[in-house]
Parts: structure tokens; C-alpha cells; sequence
């Protein structure tokens, strides 16, 4: 049987950027795509487990330049957790994953 990544999250102010940290376990699997009304960024992380609540990870306005963030366990087969960031700027966006996890950095519009 698989192990199950798991997934803590933490946010890091950058000036006037902020980097959301998604920890995972080895070399992490995700997809992400944007929607819109509200405008939102989404991240399915695959083969992953969220290790805290999903109330402790939901929080309204962590930083000007996000309205919401929030994760929950999406699927349990397979493991998949999704994260949401509600943003409230056109700033730019760089998602990078590596041995640590996932971040995503937002900057405030030029």
C-alpha cells in the first residue's frame, strides 16, 4: 500500500508578496487551474493526506493580497487534497514544487 503524502500548510510573508507552503512528503503530484466569480487558484495535490483541520487551515483574509484561503481532503481513493486561494489582485502567480512541497507565490499587480 501506498503512503499517503501529508499535507501542512503555512503562509510567508515576502514584503509585499506573500509564499503559501503546502509540505508534502517526496516529490509532490499536482495539478492546478483558476476559476473564476469569485477568482480563485485551486490545487489538487495527488496521493496526499491533510494532517490538520480543515478549520485551522481556513482563513479569511491571511493577507491583502488573498480573500480566503482553505484546504480540504477531497477524495480518499484516490488520496487528493485541494487547496483554494481566494485572491483579491491581478497580481503574478508562480507555483513551484520540489523535495519539500508546493508554493505558491503571490505578488501584488505591477
Amino acid at each position: 500500500q501506498k503512503k499517503s503524502n501529508k499535507i501542512i500548510e503555512k503562509i510567508v510573508p515576502w514584503g509585499q508578496a506573500i509564499e503559501i507552503l503546502a509540505e508534502v512528503q517526496g516529490q509532490p503530484q499536482y495539478r492546478s487551474f483558476w476559476l473564476t466569480n469569485p477568482d480563485r487558484l485551486v490545487i489538487d495535490v495527488e496521493d496526499a493526506e491533510l494532517r490538520v483541520s480543515p478549520s485551522e487551515l481556513s482563513r479569511a483574509s491571511p493577507h491583502p493580497l488573498i480573500r480566503q484561503l482553505r484546504a480540504a481532503q477531497n477524495s480518499f481513493e484516490p488520496a487528493r487534497v485541494r487547496i483554494v486561494v481566494e485572491t483579491v489582485r491581478d497580481g503574478p502567480v508562480e507555483i513551484t514544487a520540489n523535495g519539500v512541497g508546493i508554493s505558491v507565490k503571490i505578488s501584488p499587480a505591477p
